[in-house]
């Protein structure tokens, strides 16, 4: 029978039944609440054999729980919640997760790690720092509000992220569609790597990442800036519609498969543009 059982906080062992109400450690199918407590759980952190768990992680929670080289175990689980602005760090490796769901973390690149293991969806709801680890593996990132940081390791699968207010620093390859609704997204790291599509319409997105290969970019507002470094990278196809601004000036080390489309936004290029919507606006258009 599942239970919801507390974390008394008596020691830092997750296997000490003094630890839980009602006396015993949680079980498949249990709801663990860790409130009230200023231990570092550091302990008998291997709890993988368990399953169907769900684990809420709360703001009079002070301590730690796990560690980046020896975080909480966990087998599959329905959920995962932090809101826990003064909690050291949550540090997990979910055999599988349905859901994380982090409102607050102290804002530091540890306040939730994902160690290893997978998740299909992580929200960032709203401060704190949240970091997918480069054995992590996560199908649906979504960053929500502004305050939300997210450092994505390389390594990390990653299938696709919603980035709507939020600040992402991503050093991972293999991503294959970015939604960028707005804040700032810089993508970084020096190994090769292609991403199927960034749709574009608010913030910034910085393609930062040499040998880098975007195969579509779409842009309908904010701004892309190819001009960073002078990293070589490939973009295949990209459109700038109004209100979107595309720097692709990166000193001649960037290569455009195919002319860009400039369908009144604005492109900033030495290079060859295919203007499909008369300029309206004086100095749109392309630029040094």
């Amino acid at each position: 029978m599942a239970d919801t059982r507390h974390f008394l906080g008596v020691d830092g062992d997750w296997n000490n039944t003094a630890n839980w109400t009602a006396g015993d450690v949680p079980d498949a199918g249990d709801t663990d609440i860790i409130a009230t407590s200023d231990k570092n759980i550091t302990t008998n952190m291997d709890q993988s054999a368990i399953g169907t768990l769900t684990i809420h992680v709360l703001e009079g929670f002070t301590g730690t729980l796990g560690t980046p080289s020896s975080p909480l175990k966990l087998g599959a689980t329905t959920l995962i919640t932090m809101n826990a602005p003064r909690c050291g760090s949550v540090n997990v490796w979910p055999v599988s997760c349905t859901a994380a769901i982090i409102h607050n973390t102290m804002n530091t690149a540890y306040g939730f790690h994902l160690v290893d293991g997978a998740i299909t969806t992580v929200h960032a709801v709203s401060g704190g720092g949240i970091r997918l680890g480069a054995s992590g593996i996560v199908t649906a990132l979504n960053v929500h509000r502004q305050g939300a940081v997210v450092h994505i390791e390389d390594g990390c699968g990653l299938t696709t992220a919603n980035n709507y207010f939020g600040t992402v620093q991503s050093y991972e390859n293999t991503t294959t569609t970015i939604n960028q609704y707005g804040g700032t997204w810089n993508h970084l790291g020096d190994v090769a790597g292609t991403l199927a599509a960034l749709n574009i319409s608010g913030g910034v997105f910085y393609l930062s990442s040499p040998n880098a290969t975007v195969t579509m970019i779409n842009g309908h507002g904010g701004l892309v800036d190819a001009s960073q470094d002078g990293g070589i990278k490939t973009i295949t196809n990209c459109t700038a519609r109004t209100g979107c601004t595309l720097n692709l000036y990166n000193g001649g080390s960037l290569v455009l498969t195919n002319a860009p489309l400039k369908e009144g936004g604005r492109i900033i290029t030495d290079q060859t543009v295919t203007n499909t919507i008369p300029d309206m606006v004086p100095g749109a258009g392309v630029g040094p």
